[in-house]
């Protein structure tokens, strides 16, 4: 297979070498911003896991990069698409420059049980991996520490 892929990555797979395991050829390209975005937590307590929703005033980091296609399907095996995630193109500015990269977004309904996916909490693991990929790209930690306490909150209403 040929060709690159341009990937948006807002999860653990920032990290370069977290990434290099799957996607050894893989190329980091910039960190940028999703306009319109807010990082949040699904999926049962203690083991959710990240997924980007449409929010107005909420922004959420992202670290672009270059993948193969044969990368391509081997991220769709390791994020479950198209089970647990589906596959999305977001066009947005980047230092002056319009591109559009493909993005894997949580289906919030499950298609085995048909039920929705609600917040919930991840495992410590998930949050150090997410934190050391953000740390490690030099962005912002504010999404993480927002996602946590909407879960959180949700948790306690429950």
């Amino acid at each position: 297979m040929k060709g690159n892929r341009l990937l948006f990555s807002y999860d653990q797979y920032m990290n370069k070498n977290k990434m290099a395991l799957r996607c050894p050829t893989a190329t980091p390209i910039c960190t940028s911003e999703l306009i319109g975005f807010k990082l949040v937590f699904r999926g049962e307590d203690y083991s959710a896991m990240a997924n980007i929703e449409h929010c107005t005033n909420s922004v959420v980091p992202v670290q672009l990069w270059s993948i193969s296609e044969r990368e391509e399907v081997i991220m769709d095996c390791f994020i479950g698409w198209p089970t647990l995630y589906r596959k999305e193109y977001i066009t947005v500015d980047v230092g002056g420059e319009t591109i559009t990269a493909l993005v894997y977004l949580m289906n919030l309904v499950d298609k085995r049980t048909g039920k929705v996916r609600p917040m919930g909490i991840p495992t410590k693991e998930y949050i150090e991996n997410l934190r050391s990929a953000y740390e490690a790209a030099g962005l912002d930690q504010a999404a993480i520490d927002n996602a946590v306490k909407a879960a959180n909150d949700f948790r306690a209403k429950r």
